[in-house]
């Protein structure tokens, strides 16, 4: 008999609003030596990415609020490229493709074999941990570690809030460009957020790397939101 490649264990986020099929995957994958989360919506699986790594995402696409797409969109554009697989009933080549297209690693279709999924689970991951990810963002005198959350600017430190980082880092990974107010919004607040407080949180942000030495790094654009770099 074939032997089946394992992969190390890894902590997992289920998405999806169907409690059931919640308490399936996680009880599949613990199986299979792994740490799982489970959430319902997508609002509740973008904070805890936010404020606790994991190693794989299991997204639904039909859920309420913020959806499957919208969702990795979020995580995507903040810098986080942690593998994520579609879990979802839409079938149609188009989904599937646009999935893809947005950031997605792979794509399970309900209903599914758990069998099938717990081995796509083992593929990704094992791919995952054979190319390292950059954590290191650099925009001229300003250095970003993603995995560290540390900042310094012309040499000096900066200590900035979890919502600061996560504006900086969206920045950062969009260096040189224009990026959308409504973009950064939606990468970094959600559906919480709002115009006033992305400009609060630019202007304290702005004068944090300006007392560092990294003057005039983030640019207003008239009309359109802001520049890094």
């Amino acid at each position: 008999m074939l032997n089946t490649l394992t992969s190390p264990p890894a902590r997992v986020l289920i998405a999806d609003d169907d409690v059931n099929l919640v308490h399936m995957v996680r009880t599949l994958l613990r199986a299979e030596g792994h740490t799982t989360l489970g959430v319902l919506d997508g609002e509740t699986a973008l904070k805890t990415v936010r404020s606790s790594p994991v190693d794989l995402l299991i997204l639904d696409i039909n859920m309420p609020g913020l959806d499957g797409l919208n969702l990795l969109l979020n995580i995507r554009s903040s810098g986080n490229m942690t593998p994520v697989i579609f879990l979802t009933a839409k079938t149609e080549p188009s989904h599937q493709r646009l999935g893809l297209d947005l950031g997605g690693d792979d794509y399970v279709t309900k209903p599914f074999d758990p069998a099938l999924l717990a081995a796509r689970v083992r593929s990704l991951l094992r791919r995952s941990r054979l190319t390292p990810r950059p954590s290191v963002l650099t925009v001229e005198d300003l250095v970003i570690d993603v995995d560290a959350r540390t900042v310094t600017a012309a040499g000096s430190p900066v200590t900035l809030s979890p919502l600061e980082f996560e504006l900086l880092v969206a920045l950062a990974n969009n260096a040189g460009k224009a990026v959308r107010r409504q973009d950064l919004l939606r990468s970094v607040w959600g559906t919480q957020g709002s115009a006033k407080s992305l400009t609060e949180h630019v202007r304290r942000l702005r004068g944090k790397l300006d007392a560092a030495g990294s003057t005039g790094l983030i640019s207003t654009i008239n009309g359109v939101g802001y520049k890094l770099g």
